[in-house]
């Protein structure tokens, strides 16, 4: 039975990718009175779900954000480690796509005492590619520890070292190759880090087509490697530019294999299994700017402006 609280899904329909621009022209009407509409009617969404690992005493520290914690049927568990049975518990959920159920792990941004979880994340659910969305420090406000070897010496996370073995920059982001190497059975492992660093905090970047290339970049890599195991993408409170992003890459392949778009539905979904995907509505419309960019690209045969919406 649907919770009284959650909004009729009835109406979230497909839209027809010769249809978008005008579907957002009429959301984007005064001043965004359908965007607004539509995102309102995601704000309760997942609301009734518990929270009952990320709310016990032990488990409270290794939250970053009190506000963001995961649900208790979608996160993502640990191995217990000595019997311990908080030692499962990772601010982490599973996230749905367009191909299956769990495509996406979405967590937040490592604090100092939950690196070594991280790393043991990635080893246990053979994470080969990350997407990392924030800077480390913003305003003086750390958004994320550096999990990562930024230069030839290695980091350390538990059982698991990790050295950097290439890194590629470009104006907005960075794809760095590690290797992961087990302390104890030996074995080695490649993940490939991919850093967009255009991104503040709780906003948006200035340019739709940058990200949309980046979303773009990771999806050729992912299908690419085709391992069957979760890509894992993270900022800091694993949200709101995560969940921006996931919807990104998720329309993208909706829009290229059934020629339409359902962003409401996605966000809806996403939602279900984390909370506050997509945080706020300046991502929300964003997130329509980046796939009209799309369409306006696909449309010229070529990287073209597209006319905005605020």
């Amino acid at each position: 039975m649907r919770d009284s609280t959650e909004p009729s899904r009835s109406k979230w329909q497909p839209i027809p990718l010769q249809d978008f621009r005008q579907h957002c022209e009429r959301l984007a009407a005064n001043s965004n009175e359908g965007f607004q509409k539509e995102f309102e009617e995601l704000k309760n969404v997942g609301e009734r779900y518990k929270k009952s690992a990320a709310e016990h005493p032990a488990n409270k520290r290794k939250n970053r954000w009190l506000t963001v914690l995961p649900y208790d049927h979608t996160r993502v568990k640990l191995t217990i480690k000595d019997g311990n049975p908080s030692s499962d518990y990772i601010n982490a959920s599973f996230i749905p796509g367009f191909s299956k159920e769990h495509e996406y792990i979405s967590t937040q941004g490592p604090l100092a005492a939950t690196i070594e979880d991280f790393w043991r994340m990635i080893w246990e659910y053979d994470v080969q590619s990350i997407v990392m969305l924030t800077l480390c420090m913003e305003h003086g406000k750390e958004l994320c520890a550096a999990y990562w070897p930024s230069a030839d010496s290695p980091v350390v996370g538990g059982q698991i070292q990790v050295r950097r073995v290439t890194e590629e920059r470009s104006s907005d982001w960075t794809i760095t190759m590690l290797n992961l190497t087990h302390s104890i059975s030996q074995v080695e492992r490649k993940v490939c880090h991919f850093h967009y660093t255009a991104w503040p905090d709780r906003g948006v970047p200035v340019s739709p087509a940058s990200l949309t290339s980046f979303a773009e970049l990771v999806r050729e890599h992912l299908d690419k490697i085709r391992t069957g195991s979760p890509p894992l993408v993270h900022c800091s409170a694993g949200v709101g530019r995560s969940g921006t992003f996931i919807a990104l890459d998720w329309a993208l392949q909706q829009r290229k294999l059934t020629g339409s778009i359902n962003v409401t539905e996605i966000v809806y979904k996403m939602r279900n299994n984390r909370c506050l995907m997509v945080q706020n509505l300046e991502q929300y419309v964003f997130l329509h700017n980046c796939l009209l960019q799309k369409s306006v690209e696909e449309a010229s045969g070529q990287q073209a402006k597209a006319e905005f919406f605020i």
